[in-house]
């Protein structure tokens, strides 16, 4: 292999920055063109749209989670391969990998588009919204075989210590998009549905593109799988499933709080919409850093290099406590200006003001903490601990506060704020102590 992909050697604080600096503009990328999305609708539709994109964003978010973390179960088993020096089963991981991401796309799809309706009225999407919302719904399960594909080459990419290549791969996605956005949603008059098929259309050229890309890796034989094999295909749902459900449960967790929502009417949603989405930003730099831990653990655990290990989490905590708290302060400062730029409405300014303030003040240093143990975790092949956590945040904080902070104490929207401001506590704690335990030194090995 490659050194320059190598995360087992050099000063770690700039390996960590040099690595995760492609991760942070991959995030950033990502988050810029599901902005634009929501400002283009927001200005060519109306709060209308932006209410139907905020409900089924939630939605697209818990298909990316599969996505993400069914992939990084293979991500994860290459980096601890590569770490072992193992490459020769690399590409048996990689048919193992395409097999499973074609499989589950292929279901995400066909239970997707009709469970759509029943799912938004369960959440009490306004009706005015809801058929718009449905629509941008079907249309992105369509595509949810290109979302599976780029992912899976990323975190191929990613796993044998190339952050860079993602990045591109993404960047044209987002310049795609964007003009499409223009052009669809704006020019053609097509709506909501306009700016899904921009998304989609973007996503599949990306993934067409990065599949070339990645067939010039000199190690890396992407064809025609062979056939699967159990032990392998299992080591990966043994770390991606756990992964993948961490996520879902955290965004059916937003999910059931933007039902707790609907029912203060638009201005609420879309206010907490637009406000969940800066949120968004400001934690894609933890993020980046979080996604970097897991790899650099992943490669350090395969090479036995346990102190290594130990020294990646101390830092990238110290990096993400910095980093957060400047964005923090500077969303607080312009809030107001923030999301004006998304909606005008003061209603819709107010309301998404209101959440800036409460929730993202405090949650995001909490979570910057808890992003980076749980990336720990899922490095050293914990991904289940990992999934347990997210269950500790949603279930056990998040909703049951939301609920009581709003029903008991008549709090509303603001009860329900105060409740994902605090979440993820419980989990942070939970990770410092198994971190610090150090009774994972040694034992964490997985071979394919």
């Amino acid at each position: 292999m490659k050194s320059e992909y190598s995360l087992t050697q050099g000063n770690i604080f700039i390996t960590l920055v040099k690595f995760g600096l492609p991760l942070l503009g991959v995030n950033f990328l990502q988050s810029l063109y599901n902005i634009v999305d929501m400002m283009v609708v927001g200005h060519y539709v109306g709060s209308v749209g932006v209410a139907a994109i905020s409900n089924a964003s939630t939605i697209c978010f818990i298909i990316n989670s599969i996505c993400i973390g069914v992939t990084t179960g293979g991500s994860v088993l290459i980096s601890q391969n590569i770490g072992a020096q193992k490459e020769k089963e690399v590409n048996k991981i990689i048919d193992n990998l395409m097999i499973i991401s074609i499989i589950i796309s292929l279901l995400i799809s066909v239970v997707g588009i009709n469970t759509i309706k029943p799912l938004f009225q369960m959440i009490n999407v306004p009706h005015v919204a809801m058929e718009v919302a449905c629509n941008y719904m079907i249309i992105m399960y369509v595509g949810t075989i290109a979302v599976f594909g780029y992912n899976m080459v990323c975190a191929i990419m990613r796993g044998v210590g190339n952050s860079r290549s993602p990045f591109v791969y993404v960047l044209i996605a987002t310049i795609i998009n964007i003009i499409l956005d223009f052009v669809l949603v704006g020019k053609l008059d097509m709506g909501v549905e306009g700016a899904a098929i921009a998304t989609v259309i973007a996503q599949c050229i990306s993934f067409l593109i990065a599949l070339a890309e990645i067939r010039k890796c000199e190690f890396i034989r992407i064809r025609v799988p062979r056939g699967i094999d159990k032990k392998i295909s299992l080591s990966i749902l043994n770390l991606g499933l756990p992964t993948a459900l961490q996520m879902v449960i955290v965004n059916v967790a937003f999910l059931i709080i933007n039902g707790m929502l609907n029912i203060y009417g638009i201005n609420v949603i879309a206010g907490y919409g637009i406000g969940l989405k800066i949120n968004t930003f400001v934690g894609m730099f933890c993020w980046a850093i979080g996604q970097s831990v897991t790899i650099m653990v992943g490669q350090n655990i395969g090479a036995n290099k346990n102190e290594r290990v130990i020294e990646t989490v101390k830092i990238a905590c110290l990096i993400n406590i910095v980093f957060t708290g400047i964005l923090v302060f500077f969303v607080n400062v312009f809030a107001t200006n923030i999301i004006a730029l998304f909606d005008n409405s003061l209603e819709v300014i107010k309301e998404g003001t209101k959440y800036l303030r409460l929730c993202c003040s405090v949650n995001s240093i909490i979570y910057a903490l808890m992003y980076t143990f749980d990336s720990f975790l899922i490095g050293i092949g914990k991904a289940r601990l990992a999934m347990i956590n997210a269950m500790l945040d949603a279930f056990v904080i998040r909703i049951p506060l939301a609920f009581f902070l709003n029903y008991f104490f008549q709090l509303e929207e603001t009860g329900i704020y105060l409740g994902q401001a605090i979440a993820p506590i419980a989990p942070m704690i939970v990770g410092i102590i198994y971190f610090s335990k150090k009774s994972w030194v040694g034992k964490n090995l997985i071979s394919a």
